[in-house]
């Protein structure tokens, strides 16, 4: 029975005479374009209803008209078979008129046994189980599942493969087709890290263009073929030839808040340079930009996840066996830098310890909470005349040195112009020795970039916003992602939208004829607009409108999308009705552009609260 489907079985005079003809079919003659089972239900995926190109689905198929009929309309006297082809299913309803069996969920057997609402009630009750044949668990579901189906097979899906890196000298691409993948056939080859290294590599050594090895890689790694050899590309939590071993390393979540920072320029920019030291070494740098205007407060913004790897040179690894209960010596350094003109000035600073770096993983999550009438400027003179004292944050009793450009140390008390001189530009702050551990620059610079440059040395220059404009006045700003360097993002204004504003906004047009019994008590209203969610038709806010101490005559909304939102809501909130407010509806109008209609608010357009209407 494990290979094999339970079907009645058609083109046969007597489907129910399971004696002669067993009720199942072998599965491997499932979707092969023959109806082997009653009413196609072998080939579902693969035949279509009359009138239409949809899979039949969840449907009965009337096998000489190719009609369908849904699971829930089976045997009803409104939907049927044209030529009677279900008469076989629907044998039950074909009762003599001198038997009791006769209400609409009776179920007559095959041995003339007569059952009370045994018809499809999710019990078998027939000796054979026919009185449960093409009965669905849950009507809704199969119709939304494959409508879902449809519209995702109807969407086009375009997929692009780069090849990288690219040969210098050769254009030649290797066919996959002619390689060979290799799997092993023994499980406990794969978890001995040296049998399973050394596997690889005589396996490469042999003849390394015959072996491509997709799965070689372990914890996530990508394997790439390239050139004569496989490599792998591993994720931040591993390292090693193939991935085999985990990094310890920390997982940093962050963003920025704006609730309590004014700001004053349109275009107004901020960097986080994240750094991760050992006491005062720096291990690793990374960093990412901010741009308040693009995001609302502190709900619409974009949460930074950032990875920083411990060392794994000799000397941390001895250090931190000895140190079993950690060492506190671990610590991250967040700097928030305004980007304004060409000027690039440290605003706060944040410095967090990791106080269980003895653990492999550690996650650090901090809200960066920005504030205007807050001035972390300090009066000292540890940093010397070579650096600014800033308080930090999360820790007034500390000071932070902010080192001028080229110099270096705790305190500032260090300067080396040769390595600045040879690394970084004159468009950046340069800070010695900085470049991190892990970077083999220990000994090297790091180069800070003023206000349009970017890159290691802060040589190349942005030009997005100049090469790219936005339309329709709207305002340009460079994207920072590093996906794509010309990338840029434009904030258009309230009447067009698009990639570079260059699309006219649709309009929802209101004007509403309210009763004069309202105009003098009305305290606000609220116009609110809802989408339908496809199948459930659950309604999702999308905008809405507050006008306080009255109702105006006209309401107007710019959206820019394809179809205005489908719903208008309008609650009107007086002195009278303070416990519930009054409901009106706006519209009701899916798949509309433009919209542009008076209303007029009466009680056949009220909907009242049910508290309202049990009060009487």
């Amino acid at each position: 029975m494990e290979l094999e489907y339970p079907c009645l079985v058609a083109k046969v005079n007597e489907p129910w005479n399971f004696d002669t003809y067993p009720p199942c079919i072998n599965l491997s003659r499932i979707g092969d374009g023959i109806s082997d089972c009653l009413y196609s239900d072998d080939e579902r995926n693969i035949m279509s209803c009359q009138g239409n190109d949809w899979m039949m689905g969840f449907n009965l198929r009337c096998e000489k008209s190719q009609k369908c009929i849904n699971y829930d309309l089976l045997c009803k006297n409104l939907e049927r078979c044209p030529q009677g082809e279900d008469d076989i299913l629907c044998r039950y309803k074909l009762r003599p008129s001198n038997m009791s069996c006769f209400e609409s969920k009776d179920f007559l057997c095959l041995n003339n046994t007569c059952l009370s609402n045994a018809r499809c009630n999710g019990i078998v009750e027939c000796d054979d189980g026919e009185d449960e044949y093409w009965c669905s668990s849950d009507l809704s579901y199969p119709a939304v599942y494959r409508n879902q189906k449809l519209m995702k097979h109807n969407k086009p899906q375009m997929i692009t493969h780069a090849f990288y890196p690219i040969e210098k000298h050769s254009t030649e691409v290797l066919n996959i087709s002619e390689t060979r993948v290799v799997s092993f056939e023994n499980k406990h080859t794969r978890q001995s890290n040296v049998h399973y290294k050394d596997y690889i590599r005589n396996l490469l050594k042999s003849d390394p263009r015959n072996y491509y090895l997709p799965f070689v890689c372990g914890n996530d790694g990508l394997a790439v073929k390239y050139q004569q050899a496989t490599i792998c590309f591993c994720p931040p939590n591993s390292y090693g030839d193939y991935c085999e071993y985990s990094s310890d390393r920390i997982t940093i979540l962050t963003h920025l808040n704006f609730v309590n920072y004014k700001i004053i320029n349109s275009r107004t920019t901020i960097q986080v340079l994240l750094t991760f030291l050992y006491e005062n070494r720096v291990i690793d740098t990374n960093k990412f930009h901010v741009q308040p205007q693009l995001q609302n407060n502190d709900i619409d913004y974009v949460k930074q996840r950032i990875y920083f790897v411990y060392p794994r040179t000799k000397e941390f690894i001895d250090q931190k066996r000895a140190s079993r209960n950690g060492t506190q010596k671990y610590h991250v350094r967040f700097e928030v830098f305004l980007l304004n003109n060409s000027n690039l000035t440290l605003l706060d600073v944040w410095d967090y310890p990791i106080y269980f770096d003895v653990l492999p993983s550690y996650r650090l999550a901090k809200i960066l909470k920005l504030d205007s009438s807050r001035s972390n400027l300090v009066n000292c003179s540890i940093c010397g005349d070579h650096g600014m004292c800033h308080a930090i944050v999360n820790n007034n009793k500390s000071t932070y040195c902010n080192c001028h450009s080229g110099y270096y140390g705790q305190y500032c008390n260090h300067f080396d112009s040769e390595q600045c001189q040879k690394a970084c530009s004159s468009n950046s702050i340069c800070r010695p020795n900085q470049r991190g551990i892990l970077n083999n620059g220990e000994r090297k610079p790091y180069c800070l970039c003023l206000p349009g440059y970017y890159g290691s040395n802060c040589y190349l220059k942005y030009k997005p916003c100049e090469n790219h404009s936005c339309e329709n006045g709207g305002t340009c700003f460079i994207d920072y992602t590093m996906d794509d360097i010309d990338q840029i993002q434009c904030v258009c204004h309230d009447s067009f939208y698009g990639t570079r504003c260059e699309l006219l906004k649709h309009t929802i047009y209101i004007q509403v004829q309210q009763p004069s019994q309202l105009s003098d008590v009305i305290q606000a209203t609220v116009v609110q607009y809802y989408d339908l969610k496809e199948f459930k038709f659950d309604m999702f806010i999308r905008e809405q409108q507050l006008y306080r101490g009255h109702l105006p005559s006209i309401i107007q909304l710019n959206h820019g999308r394809l179809f205005a939102p489908a719903i208008c809501l309008i609650r009107i909130y007086s002195e009278k009705e303070q416990e519930f407010p009054n409901y009106f509806i706006g519209y009701s109008r899916q798949n509309q552009t433009t919209i542009n209609i008076t209303i007029a608010l009466t009680d056949e357009t009220e909907c009242r609260h049910a508290l309202v209407l049990l009060k009487g």
